[in-house]
Formats: C-alpha cells, structure tokens, sequence
C-alpha cells in the first residue's frame, strides 16, 4: 500500500520502487495469461480424452427387476 501511495503522490524517493511496482503489474498479467492458456490446455485435454474414452464405450441396457 506504501508503494502505491507513493506511485499516486508522485512521491517516489527512490526509482526502484517504481521499477518493482511494474514487476509486480507485470508479473500479474503474465500469471493471468498463462492461467487462461492452462484453463485451454485443460479444455482441450479433457475433449480429447472424451474422445478416446467414447470409441470403446459401450451402451449398457439395465432391467428393472419387478417384484420382491
């Protein structure tokens, strides 16, 4: 919270805060990015996976048993 307020203050004493303020906005975007293209993968995996699972599956029909 320090740092932002002085980012907003302009009352930065030293220019290596700011550098570590945009490591940090940075490093956020990244992790966003790589979330979505592993939230994909998964997407993309499991259809795939479906897929395979489905060829050998076979249709099971049940009775129901009438009467005790």
């Amino acid at each position: 919270m320090a740092i932002l307020k002085e980012l907003w203050t302009k009352e930065v004493p030293n220019s290596e805060v700011k550098s570590t303020y945009q490591y940090i906005v940075d490093l956020q975007e990244r992790l966003e990015k790589m979330c979505e293209v592993a939230r994909t993968n998964l997407e993309n995996s499991s259809r795939r996976y479906s897929k395979y699972y489905n060829k050998s599956a076979r249709r099971k029909y049940l009775e129901v048993a009438v009467g005790y």
